[in-house]
């Protein structure tokens, strides 16, 4: 009996290591987690702040074109 209860024991203290582990890995998980939607999140506005100034220069651009062929237009 005395060698049950040992191997009881043991089983037990394992057990306790296992979800220490495991509640460690699962904390460091969760943190690279976060990190990776930060990341995520400032990549997708970087990218819509890229797309915002490509489009303000094309409009600045056909407007410019636009103008340039209104006074050509006029003065013909």
């Amino acid at each position: 009996m005395d060698r049950l209860g040992q191997a009881i024991v043991q089983q037990k203290q394992q057990i306790a290591r296992v979800e220490q582990q495991s509640n460690f890995v699962r904390h460091q998980w969760i943190k690279a987690r976060g990190k990776t939607e930060s990341m995520d999140w400032l990549k997708k506005k970087h990218l819509t702040s890229e797309e915002l100034v490509e489009s303000k220069k094309e409009q600045a651009q056909s407007d410019e074109f636009a103008m340039q062929r209104f006074l050509i237009l006029k003065n013909t």
